[in-house]
């Protein structure tokens, strides 16, 4: 039902083929499984996605009791589940990812929603035959032109939903030499209300320093940037943490939620940064 699939013998040959394929499937870390419990990275050698199965054709159990005592199921591997309690999940829009038109635009839309997941993660350069082949599942015997023709469809059906930022196409890929090119995507910032006045005084985490900006270049900045209307000073201030790097894009997210001198410290020097990288 979730996948929408039509309720005939199809769909269940092809879900028992799915898990016989992935309980077969045996998966090492080396110091890169991220036990959520105490938060370090352990190693996880030898495990299936999945320990056992069992798939029962609702068609043919005749009344609902025996549907009921025959469903379907299956049993998560101990050590996924356990990472699963521990809250190590990552949540995906799947509306949306229902809404795409073609499998490569879901695999990307997939793929991206994970790899652009927290601060400074918004702009990502990727091998592109590494991210087509491997990730999206294109044909290897493809050359540059064929995967670009391909994906192109895909990432266009992401920019109009939102997801992705429109670049032209030199931006977008990249020549490094005659067999390797890279391409690069960037997601759309959210549009989020931004509070420009606060008047809640937290004290400053005093592990980090403020950027340093005088109290009359701050003022200033504000008075700038308070000539421009509402959309416009919310649509600047995106742009200014955007254009930043990645450090003060860490700083500006981590500190926006507790407020205070070194938020409002941080956020006006992205401000300041930004109207002169502006020439304004």
């Amino acid at each position: 039902d979730l996948l929408e699939w039509p309720n005939h013998h199809w769909s269940y040959s092809r879900l028992a083929q799915s898990f016989e394929r992935w309980r077969a499937v045996s998966i090492s870390y080396k110091q890169a499984w991220r036990d959520n419990s105490n938060r370090q990275w352990v190693n996880r050698t030898g495990f299936g996605l999945i320990d056992s199965f069992e798939l029962t054709d609702a068609r043919r159990a005749g009344t609902a009791e025996v549907v009921g005592e025959g469903r379907s199921w299956f049993r998560w591997n101990g050590y996924l589940f356990d990472s699963f309690r521990a809250g190590f999940l990552k949540k995906l829009d799947y509306e949306v990812y229902k809404g795409l038109g073609s499998q490569i635009a879901k695999r990307l839309y997939r793929y991206l929603d994970k790899q652009f997941y927290g601060p400074g993660r918004q702009k990502l350069d990727f091998d592109l035959r590494l991210l087509a082949c491997e990730h999206l599942g294109l044909s290897r015997n493809y050359d540059a032109a064929q995967i670009k023709r391909r994906m192109q469809p895909a990432i266009e059906e992401l920019e109009r939903i939102g997801f992705l930022q429109k670049l032209s196409p030199a931006e977008r890929f990249r020549k490094i030499s005659w067999r390797q090119w890279r391409i690069t995507v960037a997601r759309k910032p959210e549009i989020e209300v931004i509070h420009l006045e606060t008047s809640r005084v937290t004290k400053p985490n005093t592990k980090n320093t403020p950027p340093t900006l005088s109290q009359n270049a701050g003022q200033d900045v504000l008075h700038r940037l308070h000539q421009l209307t509402s959309h416009e000073q919310l649509r600047f201030e995106i742009e200014a943490v955007a254009s930043s790097s990645a450090f003060f894009q860490e700083q500006y997210h981590n500190s926006k939620s507790l407020g205070g001198p070194f938020f409002e410290a941080t956020r006006r020097k992205l401000l300041a940064d930004h109207f002169t990288r502006l020439g304004r």
